[in-house]
Parts: structure tokens; sequence; C-alpha cells
């Protein structure tokens, strides 16, 4: 089941990405696996039949999932090797690489430079460009329906503990 709002966008040199949205901040963006692609999810939908099942760095295909977050005017403190661009940044451990013929393997350091240089650009212009926006809108309200549910829920809590203190409180005055 697909959770949340989710687009294939095709990246030059890369080829066509499934991307999702979790917040209007936090954007990830993967290679679809062939088991994936015959999913009850996605075995009907032409653009995820054309999402690539690797990325071919340096020779080697690699399984890709690429997380980014929206970059704001206030944090200073973000590290020297995440720069930003079109203001997202790659989030702490954002790049997870596999050989596509070895899950096991790791990508290299120079693959995930190549991710740093070539795509993950070519995402954060996507993501900061007007056909991102709705996707992006999307997340931002399920993400507000999800934390307004929680809050719901805190008051309910609290209130529910407030008639016990209040029916206690009322217990022990008329003690007095």
């Amino acid at each position: 089941m697909i959770v949340w709002p989710q687009r294939f966008v095709t990246l030059p040199g890369v080829g066509t990405l499934r991307v999702w949205a979790t917040s209007a901040d936090s954007l990830h963006a993967a290679t679809l696996h062939p088991r994936d692609k015959q999913s009850v999810d996605y075995r009907d939908q032409p653009d995820a039949q054309q999402a690539v099942e690797s990325v071919r760095i340096h020779g080697v295909d690699y399984r890709l999932l690429l997380h980014l977050r929206r970059v704001h005017h206030d944090q200073t403190r973000r590290p020297a090797a995440a720069p930003a661009w079109c203001g997202w940044a790659v989030a702490e451990d954002g790049i997870m690489l596999r050989r596509a013929d070895d899950d096991a393997t790791a990508g290299t350091k120079a693959a995930r430079r190549h991710v740093n240089k070539v795509i993950f650009p070519a995402l954060a212009e996507w993501a900061a460009s007007p056909p991102a926006n709705p996707m992006l809108a999307s997340a931002d309200r399920d993400d507000a329906r999800q934390r307004l549910d929680q809050v719901d829920a805190e008051i309910d809590q609290l209130t529910h503990r407030l008639a016990e203190h209040q029916a206690e409180h009322d217990r022990l005055r008329s003690k007095l």
C-alpha cells in the first residue's frame, strides 16, 4: 500500500525514479526493484514500469535510495559536506547505494560522490520546480493531519487525567 504522495520523475542522465514526500520538507527518490514493479501497487502503472531498476555509476549498477531535506534560512549548522542546491540538501545518511547484483555490497565512495554531484542536483532542481509543488503540498497536509490526530489524542488523555484529578480534588475537599 502506498502511504505518501508520490510521482515518477525522469531526471536527465539518471532515468525515471520513484519520488515521494513524507512532508513538505522531506523528499525521497529511489530506483524501483523488479519485484516492486510487479506488485499490486505498481503493475498497472505505466510510469512505474518505466522506472529504472538501478542506476549505472562508473560501470556498476546500483539500487538507490536518496533522502533530501529542505534547507531553511535559519539552518546555519548544516555540515560543509552537505551543500544545499535549490533549497534542498542531502539528509544525514541520506544516500543508500547497494549493488544491484549483490544487495549486501554498499556503494563506493566514488559512487556516493557521483550521487552528490549528478543525481542530487537534478532531484533538487525538480523539487524546487512547480511540478513538485502539488506533491509537497499534499504531503504537508497529510503530515499536518497526522500531527493533528496525535495532538487530539494527547488532549483526550490530558482531559481524562484532568477529570481524574478533579474528582480526587473534589473528594479531598469534601473531607475538609
